[in-house]
């Protein structure tokens, strides 16, 4: 249940503190305003863990799991091309597997991770969806961008589009074969919101991993997103996850609302979360001022958009972020929301440390970005 015990946070910048009181869980209900109850006692700390000498120092690629009482890390090991099971309370590693080869090589680039009950699920920007066994033994394999090997069945692969799992490197998945997709203009970068293509297409769709079968729902951008040739290109793609076994929450950012699409059914349910101690507050600009890095600094100087979300399993609740801009300098603002779409809490940390936020129970870590010291992680 959500905090039922201290919500523990390791991070540096607080905000927000309250007594908890539970309620119910997750049950989606039609559009509804919510007040702003804060109820979590959060408590931030600081912690600092050792690295040892063959594993990496930068752990924002990391995906957490909680096994017999323990706080588990695995991380994709890029020299090595090998994956690190790693104890958070042992400062250990415990097991190092190499499920990479000549034939299935990911290259230079890192792997991001996702831990099930009886293996992973990795997404490699060259090798595509990975769905490997406990022992990283490779199960199946979809290609994404780039028709190869493993053509995902229903897929035409015309590279004008792209699929992918994550806004960023948080995978999330709806149950041990099944995962949430995007599909994406390729190549556009934010001004892909000046494109009236992005409009035209439907953006979210599911992928069974076993089958290598594409089921697409016609979500599409919210109306007035393009409109006189002004828009938004600092939230340019929506923030989206699992949550659970059969809904995906979607986020656009530039309003309150959390869009929760039923992936058997076909049905979104709207819910408006407002946060009256921080409302949105954001500017649309046309192509030309976007492409002016002072004009659109001027515009968006004092803001607040949404540009992440997470699903925390252990609470069956999300974590929706966004950003504050005051006198230009940015600060994350993290929101827990609760079963029934409600804030119960909100803190806020500086940008040293990673956006993705690693899960156990009653906790959430955040490493700090890019490595804090050779033999020493800060969390």
């Amino acid at each position: 249940m959500f905090g039922l015990n201290k919500f523990h946070l390791p991070m540096i910048y607080f905000r927000a503190i309250a007594i908890l009181v539970f309620a119910s869980l997750f049950s989606c209900r039609p559009e509804e305003e919510t007040e702003f109850v804060s109820q979590l006692n959060l408590i931030i700390d600081e912690v600092k863990v050792s690295i040892p000498d063959d594993m990496p120092n930068d752990w924002g690629m990391a995906t957490s799991s909680w096994e017999d009482g323990e706080r588990i890390l695995y991380m994709h090991d890029l020299p090595t091309q090998s994956i690190i099971k790693y104890s958070l309370d042992k400062e250990e590693i415990l097991q190092r597997m190499n499920p990479f080869s000549d034939t299935l090589d990911p290259r230079n680039i890192p792997v991001a991770l996702y831990k099930l009950d009886d293996g992973f699920f990795m997404e490699s920007a060259y090798l595509g969806f990975l769905r490997m066994n406990e022992e990283g033994k490779l199960l199946h394999r979809w290609d994404t961008y780039y028709q190869r090997a493993s053509r995902i069945k229903n897929w035409d692969y015309n590279t004008k589009y792209r699929i992918r799992n994550s806004k960023n490197s948080s995978l999330s998945v709806l149950d041990e074969w099944m995962i949430p997709i995007y599909i994406e203009l390729a190549n556009q970068g934010p001004a892909v919101v000046f494109n009236e293509d992005l409009y035209e297409h439907d953006l979210i769709a599911t992928l069974d991993l076993k089958e290598g079968l594409l089921k697409t729902f016609p979500v599409r951008f919210p109306e007035g997103y393009l409109k006189n040739g002004l828009s938004y290109p600092s939230i340019s793609m929506p923030a989206f996850t699992a949550m659970g076994k059969d809904k995906i929450a979607i986020n656009f950012g530039i309003d309150d609302v959390i869009h929760v699409l039923d992936v058997n059914t076909g049905e979104m349910v709207r819910h408006s979360v407002p946060n009256p101690t921080m409302p949105i507050n954001i500017t649309k600009v046309d192509l030309n001022t976007f492409r002016n890095r002072e004009e659109y600094a001027e515009a968006n100087y004092n803001s607040f958009i949404y540009g992440n979300l997470f699903y925390d399993p252990y609470r069956d609740a999300l974590v929706r972020m966004g950003v504050r801009k005051v006198n230009g300098e940015s600060i994350r603002l993290f929101e827990l929301i609760d079963a029934d779409m409600q804030i119960m809490g909100q803190f806020e940390f500086s940008l040293n440390y990673s956006v993705k936020p690693l899960f156990f129970p009653n906790e959430m870590w955040f490493p700090f970005q890019q490595g804090y010291a050779e033999d020493e992680m800060k969390l």
